[in-house]
């Protein structure tokens, strides 16, 4: 049998909840052919550990929380290559209970230990403020206050080192069709129903994509972007922040990003335009989430 253990993470807002767990072992050898597979449910008092049986040998073992329960179908996941194209869209993930996958190469009966981690990353805006004084807005309040992802990336490979994906939504501005396909829409959009002055407001409003490497913008390959849209004197402008410029490699799965923002000046009128961060328009703080605070999962035999 094998022992999966499940730790916390404490670098989020709220612990990552596990509702489903798979286990799919394969064979480590030339034909990499499922082994078995097996299914788990953690209840109330689940502590972090499972039993699962396969054949001797050496193995592969691939741990995934949190699919929903016909996927991936049987057919995609006979073989370790099959279900290295397996592919999870963002429309179907949650914040409270995101996808967490990982695997590991062991010889049944050993100890091993493999890290589980999520396929998205977490953007937080944690405060946000205005101060428009030396401007023709000084002491205005922004009003109607929405925020929001675009460009975003909504396809990712199962597999930790699986290809990225190329399936773009919200393309430019906030699409209500894309919205429409998501089970939570709240992970990409968010009504906040505040109006926003000089004092720091806390919001911790968070969202959820898939990893996005484009770090200069070409034809095929926007910039993933969070949108601070609300009003001023009844006109509508637009804080687009280019999230991809601002750590090296862009955006990657299982991190976190939380971000401050004090807005000096009218934004832009085009959601699609983004501010100019340099010109100290928004400051910001941005935090990433340590790989120690991945979920450590340990198996023996």
């Amino acid at each position: 049998h094998i022992i999966f253990n499940a730790g916390k993470s404490t670098s989020l807002s709220r612990d990552i909840g596990i509702d489903r767990i798979q286990v799919m072992v394969y064979n480590d050898d030339a034909f990499s052919n499922l082994d078995s597979r097996l299914f788990f449910t953690p209840g109330e008092e689940f502590d972090g550990k499972l039993c699962v049986s396969s054949g001797s040998g050496n193995k592969t073992f691939v741990v995934a929380c949190n699919l929903q329960e016909d996927f991936p179908r049987w057919e995609n996941l006979l073989s370790l290559n099959g279900l290295g194209k397996v592919r999870t869209k963002l429309e179907d993930e949650s914040l409270a209970t995101p996808v967490l996958t990982g695997y590991a190469r062991a010889e049944a009966g050993k100890e091993s230990r493999i890290e589980v981690k999520p396929l998205t990353a977490r953007i937080r805006l944690n405060r946000i403020c205005c101060d428009f004084r030396g401007t023709a807005y000084a002491l205005e309040q922004i009003h109607g206050l929405r925020v929001y992802l675009t460009n975003v990336n909504a396809d990712s490979p199962l597999l930790p080192d699986g290809p990225g994906g190329k399936r773009f939504i919200n393309n430019g501005a906030l699409n209500p069709l894309d919205l429409a396909a998501f089970r939570d829409r709240s992970i990409l959009c968010r009504e906040a129903g505040i109006d926003v002055g000089m004092d720091m407001v806390e919001t911790d409003m968070e969202f959820l994509c898939y990893s996005n490497p484009n770090t200069e913008e070409a034809f095929g390959c926007p910039l993933t972007r969070l949108v601070v849209e609300g009003s001023i004197l009844g006109k509508t402008w637009y804080w687009p922040i280019d999230l991809c410029k601002m750590v090296d490699g862009g955006i990657k799965p299982g991190e976190n990003y939380d971000i401050s923002l004090t807005i000096l000046r009218t934004g832009t009128e085009d959601p699609d335009l983004p501010v100019r961060l340099t010109e100290g328009e928004i400051e910001m703080e941005i935090t990433q989430w340590n790989e120690k605070e991945n979920y450590p999962v340990y198996f023996r035999n």
